[in-house]
């Protein structure tokens, strides 16, 4: 038996995310980091040499898949971001690569390993992925092995937005996902040149698998598809991309405010500098007194006066550098040969690093990311909060017991749920100090919405582009009567029935 293994990540990037046009923009989301940390010594006919006898030499090498609605140095198209069109295609070229790699390391010479990240609607697509390569070893075996799943809060919401239905082409040089759109809205698109996706997981499926939740998403778009059943789930502070990556260095949110008194000064004065558990929240707050909106007054009810007012917020990306470190440190400790973690992602920088461990017996493990590590010091030195200093010193202390740290309550409300609950959210000091700081509120909200509760922990964001999606409490709201509530995320489950899976026989 062989004992040279080539070993590939496969990396699957979020909806409107580009490594090539993010990098101009020092915006990249941590898919792409990743991928640049996953050495490319095969192109070098260089490998690294395994610490086992079965693993004599290792030859490495990585596949980029761009995001959703994006081209190498063109505008993004928002048809494509907004109905998931070419996500089909996507698979289809990552499944080409990997059979031309099968083609130039053969089955009997090499043992083929495969590790796969994905983000957003990319992990969703890692998912199919996944069961679409295993099929092929049931058809025709590639003899390849799945090792590490890395995934950050998978989003599906092909076609139709927001719902469980995800159509592909068969093939998708005919058909597209955006035109399966049309087949949902009057029903199900025609079986013969469409199939569903298949985003679900067993503990067949890999090794080990990874999946990094967002606790403070609650766009009505952007449902989560979980992997219960199949692996480990962390959850993190913050929203979709504080956890996946891609915002700005800087982001600016325009936010607002809405109160009811019995008299408009009253009014006025509860928003002059509002706050939460006495955590600021924003700057520059102004206040206006808005008579227009008023109840109408019946008998035994009072006239409500309404007060509005506005801010703004100034936020880094620096939330998405604490879950690159975490979910670098689940990929090494289960053995992924990643680069040794580093910021500096300049081509010259990144080769220097592969030289140094070709020909080597390098275990990545060892470079597991702890609060001594040279790479984190900035982070623990820097300008940041004691709060954001302890969150990142337990994330990298160990993923398990995060949890617990934060503290939190959030409930989500699932498909099978069949007499939801009132939704209980709770947040303690620690968290909604990280959220009024460093989070991102990802649900914009309409000023007739503004008399609804805002994401916990947040104030109403206004929206800053067109077609932006809301928060789900309008949607939902509904269903627990005329209450107040935060807004609550939908989810999906996942089927480990419906995962495709080797036969251990």
């Amino acid at each position: 038996m062989t004992c040279k293994v080539f070993r590939v990540g496969v990396f699957f990037d979020g909806t409107g995310n580009n490594l090539v046009n993010d990098e101009k923009l020092s915006q990249t989301s941590n898919i792409a980091r990743l991928y640049r940390l996953y050495p490319k010594l095969a192109e070098k006919d260089a490998y690294i040499i395994g610490n086992k006898v079965t693993e004599c030499r290792i030859y490495l090498d990585s596949i980029y898949i761009e995001g959703i609605g994006t081209k190498d140095n063109e505008s993004d198209s928002g048809w494509e971001q907004g109905t998931g069109s070419g996500g089909a295609k996507r698979i289809n070229r990552a499944v080409k690569e990997i059979r031309a790699l099968r083609t130039k390391f053969p089955k009997n010479e090499y043992k083929f390993y495969i590790d796969v990240f994905g983000f957003s609607r990319g992990a969703a697509l890692a998912r199919d992925f996944i069961n679409t390569i295993i099929t092929y070893e049931l058809d025709k075996p590639l003899y390849s092995s799945f090792k590490f799943i890395g995934l950050f809060d998978t989003v599906g919401s092909f076609g139709k937005a927001g719902d469980d239905k995800n159509y592909k082409p068969i093939d998708a040089n005919e058909g597209s996902e955006g035109k399966a759109l049309w087949g949902e809205i009057f029903g199900t698109p025609s079986s013969k040149k469409y199939e569903p996706y298949n985003f679900n997981l067993s503990r067949q499926s890999a090794e080990k698998i990874v999946h990094f939740v967002a606790l403070d998403e609650y766009r009505k778009n952007f449902p989560l598809t979980d992997i219960e059943g199949a692996g480990e789930t962390y959850h993190f502070i913050g929203a979709h991309s504080d956890v996946g990556g891609g915002y700005k260095p800087i982001t600016k949110e325009l936010i607002f405010e809405y109160t009811n008194k019995n008299t408009p000064a009253e009014a006025k004065q509860a928003l002059s500098n509002p706050d939460k558990n006495g955590i600021q929240i924003g700057e520059g707050w102004n206040a206006e007194y808005r008579p227009v909106g008023r109840y109408a007054s019946f008998p035994g009810h009072r006239d409500m006066n309404y007060a509005y007012a506005y801010a703004r917020r100034t936020i880094s990306n620096d939330l998405q550098r604490i879950t690159l470190m975490a979910m670098y440190n689940c990929a090494v400790r289960a053995g992924v040969p990643f680069l040794p973690f580093t910021e500096d992602l300049s081509q010259s920088h990144l080769t220097a690093l592969e030289k140094e461990i070709a020909y080597t017996e390098y275990n990545a493990f060892f470079n597991t990311l702890t609060t001594t590590s040279e790479a984190v010091l900035p982070l623990l030195k820097g300008d940041f909060s004691q709060e954001f200093k302890a969150y990142l010193s337990e994330v990298l202390e160990s993923p398990f017991s995060v949890e617990s740290f934060i503290n939190h309550q959030t409930d989500k409300l699932r498909k099978s749920d069949r007499l939801p609950k009132r939704p209980q959210h709770f947040r303690d000091k620690l968290h909604l100090s990280i959220l009024a700081k460093y989070a991102h509120n990802s649900s914009c909200t309409g000023d007739a919405d503004g008399l609804k509760l805002p994401p916990i922990g947040f104030k109403h964001r206004a929206p800053n582009s067109f077609g932006e999606t809301v928060a789900n409490s309008a949607l939902y709201s509904g269903l627990f009567g005329a209450i107040d509530i935060h807004p609550i995320r939908l989810v999906f489950e996942n089927n480990v029935n419906d995962a495709v899976v080797l036969d251990e026989g």
